[in-house]
């Protein structure tokens, strides 16, 4: 078994004198195992919050990516293609908000119910959906919520630009 030295301060090499029987090197053995459970926690913990770290950044990257490229489709759209109804009721809706978070169980997705008031429909229809996405060429596009929340914004930036000229 290999050896260490260590070292203790006199007044404990004293007191630990007053009980010569005791294994000072097991309680010591002891102790080493226990530090170093705690400190294999502690890189644990550390690998895991870089590795949180590193997937926020790339998480935030695509988001990032997603919302400026569907800002660019909703810029252009709103420019180039819109009607003045369809702007304003994209742009005066007020409940944006609940197109996102849907989850797995939500039957249409936000770019799907997008179009429905962009179109000023009663609901969500996919064939509609397909058509304006793919007018837009954004149909190979993943219109998920990051890229319809920058096509909105997209879209309100053109209209408050012209707002005052219309």
């Amino acid at each position: 078994m290999p050896k260490k030295s260590i070292y203790v301060a006199d007044d404990l090499a004293a007191r630990m004198a007053d009980f010569e029987a005791e294994n000072w090197s097991k309680v010591a053995a002891v102790c080493f195992e226990q530090r170093l459970a705690e400190l294999m926690r502690q890189r644990d913990k550390d690998a895991m919050k870089a590795a949180v770290q590193r997937l926020r950044a790339s998480k935030m990257k695509q988001v990032n990516a997603a919302q400026r490229e569907g800002f660019e489709v909703g810029f252009q759209w709103a420019q180039h293609s819109a009607d003045y109804g369809q702007l304003k009721r994209l742009v005066n809706h007020e409940h944006l908000d609940t197109l996102f978070g849907g989850g797995p169980s939500e039957a249409f997705s936000a770019g799907e119910r997008l179009v429905a008031i962009v179109e000023g429909e009663d609901g969500p229809d996919r064939q509609s959906s397909n058509d304006f996405w793919t007018n837009l060429d954004a149909a190979g596009k993943q219109y998920d919520d990051d890229f319809v929340e920058g096509f909105i914004d997209g879209v309100n930036d053109f209209y408050d630009k012209v707002a005052d000229e219309i």
